[in-house]
């Protein structure tokens, strides 16, 4: 009888390269495809994007062909990734005011991923492309789709850090739209993804998106408004259709497909290009204005959940007006843009802003106070034929107070490059802070003047290295600093020595933008949000004078502040 061979374990064994036993690549096929994922999915989720991107840029630098079986795989995993990416997506979008590190790294997550998913993606649409009768080719227009998805995240991400897409992006696009009208599959209509619930769509769809967001990439939105403007072109893109030939009257846009130039808005003469496809807005805006209209209506309920987030309304007025067909309806600016060459003092924080802003209201009403010293000297004059030593210390301190009060703080200086009525627009360098984002309530004090003034960052963009541009709405010329005092006309039932809680509500800062010193003529006050209620009664309290007023509607909001419009309250 033969005695069974016994295998020993050895370290040499395990050194040598047996050629049955062979290193399985995720990526070979969807069978090692959903093994690996499996067993990711044993071990820490959360990274799981870092995962599969880290996968994807192996496949991309390895020597990996492009067959059939290695784009099934890729294009399960990609399926498989998708929810866990939409969360890692909410994560940076729900938290505006996060550090600036766990931005930056949730930024580069999310770019990292998209990044090598479309540099994957081209190397099978090179294939398919070189080779007509690639087995590939039944999956390209998918293929085409995602990938367009992808360049559209990439594009929305470089937007809210008011970066501007560079031309071999757009040609790219442009590229592979025209490719999928070559094949003939730019309109059939698909499921993208299989993982997550959404509409069909289709490379013409995709590629529209894509062009329409760049419509409103003005610099005026934030992240959170370009992305709910994202979603709901998902719903409305398919409401537009392109054409080979211009129509006057009807075609809005145009892009050229051989060029590598973004989207172009129609305003007068047609430019002359050699592959231009046009489209016009005539559907699209009647789906935005039943939408605007379910949501002033208030049958918001009928309306797909994208459009039931809060600051919906407010937004889906502005792209009411910007996708309009009628010219009439179009933004026109108030004044026109002045330029100039001048220094500007910023500094921001309502406390900061409050404290200068009072420093001002002060050295105006003192101003007699400065008189009484003026004839102090000219009594001296008279009396001894000289200005006493008492008096320049009196002089000598009043300015040294002055100097110190007026140069508290601390501040930055940016150049103004253009001035209108109502705003300025300057150049900034971009510093390692997080403060500078749109809404931010800022103080402004323009060189040759030694006061400040109040004013709100509308717009942003980079324009070159350390720099960028900033558009700013000016609240008021002259603003008052007040403390608020929130009253209640009703007694609250509950006393403390004899005194009803109601009327002893804490103070809080604010700012008054009186109807003369603001270009949009009302008399409004800007306090934090937590502050505001609509019909709410408040006191406002000034240099020892009082004045009750009301609050009405919202003229301009940030993260935490409110600007509202106020009337008097005498009753």
């Amino acid at each position: 009888m033969d005695t069974p061979v016994k295998w020993i374990a050895s370290p040499m064994l395990d050194k040598l390269n047996l050629p049955w036993k062979k290193t399985v690549d995720p990526l070979d096929n969807l069978k090692s495809a959903q093994l690996w994922w499996k067993k990711v999915q044993s071990g820490d989720v959360s990274s799981t994007e870092q995962a599969v991107a880290e996968v994807v840029n192996q496949f991309i630098g390895g020597d990996a062909r492009a067959t059939a079986s290695s784009l099934q795989a890729l294009m399960w995993l990609d399926d498989q990734v998708q929810q866990s990416y939409e969360t890692l997506c909410l994560q940076y979008l729900q938290n505006p005011r996060m550090p600036k590190t766990l931005e930056s790294k949730l930024w580069h997550q999310i770019m990292t991923l998209a990044h090598h998913m479309i540099h994957a993606y081209l190397i099978f649409i090179k294939e398919s492309r070189e080779n007509t009768e690639s087995p590939i080719g039944p999956m390209l227009p998918r293929v085409l789709a995602r990938t367009l998805r992808y360049l559209g995240m990439q594009a929305k991400w470089q937007y809210f850090r008011f970066l501007a897409p560079e031309k071999k992006f757009w040609a790219t696009i442009h590229q592979l739209y025209r490719l999928s009208e070559l094949r003939g599959v730019d309109s059939d209509s698909f499921l993208l993804y299989d993982s997550i619930k959404a509409r069909n769509t289709s490379c013409a769809d995709e590629y529209l998106q894509i062009m329409m967001l760049a419509t409103i990439n003005t610099g005026a939105l934030s992240p959170r408004q370009l992305d709910m403007t994202d979603q709901w072109l998902d719903i409305w893109s398919h409401h537009m259709v392109m054409e080979r030939k211009f129509h006057p009257g009807r075609h809005r846009y145009l892009v050229d497909l051989a060029g590598s130039a973004p989207v172009v808005k129609l305003m007068g003469d047609v430019p002359a290009v050699s592959l231009g496809r046009y489209w016009g807005t005539q559907d699209l805006s009647e789906q935005v204005t039943a939408a605007r209209n379910a949501l002033e209506g208030g049958k918001a309920l009928t309306l797909d959940e994208a459009f039931r987030q809060p600051g919906a309304s407010e937004l889906i007025k502005l792209l009411d007006a910007a996708w309009s067909p009628d010219p009439a309806m179009q933004a026109h600016r108030v004044s026109d843009r002045v330029q100039v060459k001048k220094m500007l003092d910023v500094m921001y924080g309502m406390k900061e802003i409050f404290m200068h802003v009072k420093y001002d209201n002060e050295r105006t009403t003192t101003r007699e106070k400065k008189l009484d010293v003026d004839v102090q000297e000219m009594l001296d004059m008279r009396q001894y034929g000289f200005v006493t030593e008492r008096t320049r210390q009196r002089q000598a301190q009043a300015l040294a107070e002055n100097f110190q009060k007026h140069t508290i703080g601390e501040y930055e200086t940016w150049v103004v490059n253009n001035e209108s009525d109502g705003g300025y627009g300057a150049v900034l360098p971009v510093v390692e802070n997080d403060w500078i984002r749109l809404d931010v309530l800022v103080g402004l004090r323009p060189e040759r003047t030694d006061h400040w003034q109040l004013a709100v960052v509308r717009r942003l963009s980079r324009v070159g290295d350390g720099q960028m541009y900033a558009g700013l709405q000016v609240l008021a010329y002259s603003p008052v600093a007040v403390e608020v005092k929130q009253r209640d006309s009703r007694n609250s039932g509950y006393t403390i020595q004899g005194v009803d809680a109601a009327t002893m509500l804490s103070n809080g800062l604010g700012v008054f933008t009186p109807a003369k010193s603001n270009p949009q003529k009302v008399n409004g006050l800007v306090i934090r949000s937590a502050d505001y209620a609509q019909d709410k009664p408040l006191t406002m309290i000034s240099m020892g004078r009082e004045l009750k007023v009301r609050t009405r509607e919202v003229l301009a909001k940030g993260t935490d502040w409110v600007w509202v419009r106020v009337e008097s309250d005498v009753a």
